[in-house]
């Protein structure tokens, strides 16, 4: 499993040559000793817990930002660690991560997958300008899993379709499927990271983990009170990036409602009225003796 590992993340990345493959071996041996094997019962801090099935390993921090850093990925605070199979034959892998920025809320009626996927792909054509010829461009050619929120289980899973570009050439990226699970004050994000040809038989595999996460009582979803904090983005920029110029227009209108910008649009014609009114008395107005 090793070198599939390895040979997965080369697919994402392109960071390490196959030649560097055996300087890894150590490192990858003293992972292995830190790993978790299941059935097991993970603490996710102090947030919630999984119950990891058989036939899966975990590995925690520290060995977890160490491998990744090794192999010329990121590893950062927000790494909880890594789901990979036992079975040799499997190449694929989970990273999960836990974000502590408060309430984010969940509504399925504002999933918009075409609107996002423009987004995305304007986000994604932004950055790519800033960057020289030469560099490695990154595209968007769709959706592999529109994102698709589960209200009774606060769960939002999506997959965009990216590949990189350096003048003229293509290469194919790893398939990275993002699901996030929402809490009263952090989310958890479980990024499954699969070749494209696997994808259909590593979706039910990431549902199956998703479902033995169990936030801690007093840290769920419904758990939230009027006073509790909350999340300064929401759904869309966690898929897409910042709103688009005119979008981010509509949607602070919409959040002001329909009363507020009744009462700014009257704040804004009152001067205009008032003006009008004044130059209207003054041509009736008799002329005034000198």
């Amino acid at each position: 499993m090793f070198a599939r590992v390895i040979a997965l993340l080369l697919l994402t990345t392109g960071a390490l040559s196959a030649a560097e493959f055996p300087s890894l071996d150590n490192l990858w041996q003293q992972t292995q000793q830190a790993a978790l094997h299941g059935p097991v019962i993970l603490k996710l801090e102090d947030q919630a817990t999984l119950r990891l099935p058989s036939g899966y390993e975990y590995i925690p921090q520290p060995e977890a930002s160490r491998w990744l850093q090794a192999i010329g990925q990121q590893g950062d605070s927000r790494l909880l660690g890594l789901i990979l199979s036992d079975k040799q034959e499997q190449d694929w892998m989970i990273r999960v991560r836990l974000y502590r920025d408060g309430f984010l809320v969940g509504d399925d009626t504002k999933v918009d997958a075409d609107a996002w996927l423009a987004r995305l792909q304007h986000n994604t054509q932004q950055r790519n300008a800033k960057l020289g010829e030469e560099e490695t461009q990154l595209a968007i050619a769709g959706w592999l899993a529109p994102p698709r929120y589960n209200a009774e289980r606060h769960q939002l899973i999506w997959s965009a379709d990216m590949f990189q570009q350096r003048g003229d050439e293509k290469e194919a990226l790893a398939a990275h499927v993002s699901a996030l699970l929402l809490g009263r004050e952090a989310r958890l994000h479980f990024r499954l990271i699969t070749d494209h040809s696997h994808l259909n038989e590593r979706l039910p595999l990431l549902q199956e983990l998703l479902n033995q996460v169990q936030f801690n009582e007093g840290k769920r979803y419904e758990d939230v009170t009027p006073q509790d904090a909350r999340s300064k983005t929401d759904l869309a920029s966690l898929v897409a990036g910042p709103a688009l110029p005119a979008e981010g227009m509509l949607v602070q209108m919409s959040q002001l409602g329909v009363w507020r910008l009744l009462l700014l649009l009257v704040l804004a014609v009152t001067p205009i009225a008032l003006l009008t009114h004044r130059r209207n008395r003054l041509r009736l107005a008799p002329p005034t003796s000198p």
